[in-house]
């Protein structure tokens, strides 16, 4: 079963300009700390899925009053102008459903390569990435085991408030990755939706067939 030692610190690290300059740096490029227009606090983390489109959890932004979108090494965040969310019909964060998946839509195109939603079943080695400090824009890397379901993606990578919305990925040999979850929750929320103890929550998407079909949806959306 999968485990997390809540006693120690968080088992993450910086990224530095190094990882930015490696076989993976396009794929920490793609993705973004979500920020709230009115105080500039990081108040989840999101990834690119299209062009113009960023996935991320409606739980970390619906009742925000409004996001902007800061990528690594962009001089200005990206605004964010249209939003396609699951959360329409009585949607609770405590689902834990792929209705807590929130498609964002940018004013423009951002100009860098989206990450890919695939994957294979079974335990693997994953990779969260996310921005766990509200007043900060340092992005870190967490390293653990995931072990999909159908529909949930229990993890043992350390996480905080606002990595909520960043995705879970297999980095690839030759650079190359697919991102099999989108995190939600940390031991103390996903005690209560799973059942699970010590454990992190993504939503699947690379196993989860309503989830992966939200995405293709949210291409539609006007």
């Amino acid at each position: 079963m999968l485990t997390e030692d809540f006693g120690r610190p968080p088992q993450w690290r910086y990224v530095t300009a190094t990882d930015f300059a490696g076989p993976h740096g396009w794929v920490l490029g793609a993705i973004c700390a979500l920020r709230q227009r009115s105080s500039g606090r990081t108040i989840a983390t999101g990834w690119l899925i299209g062009p113009d489109m960023i996935a991320t959890c409606a739980h970390g932004v619906i009742d925000s009053g409004g996001v902007d979108a800061l990528f690594p090494g962009a001089p200005v965040p990206v605004s964010i102008t249209n939003a396609y969310p699951l959360g329409n019909d009585g949607w609770d964060r405590r689902d834990a459903s792929p209705r807590d998946i929130l498609i964002l839509f940018t004013s423009a195109p951002v100009g860098r390569t989206a990450l890919r939603v695939n994957g294979t079943g079974g335990r693997r080695e994953v990779t969260l990435v996310g921005h766990p400090h509200a007043e900060g824009f340092e992005m870190v890397l967490g390293q653990g085991i995931a072990e999909p379901t159908s529909a949930h993606l229990p993890h043992s990578c350390d996480s905080d408030d606002a990595h909520s919305g960043g995705p879970v990925i297999a980095l690839l040999p030759g650079g190359d990755a697919e991102v099999l979850g989108l995190h939600v929750g940390g031991y103390g929320d996903s005690r209560a939706w799973i059942g699970a103890s010590g454990v992190n929550l993504a939503l699947s998407l690379a196993f989860g067939t309503y989830a992966r079909n939200v995405i293709e949806a949210a291409r539609q959306f006007p």
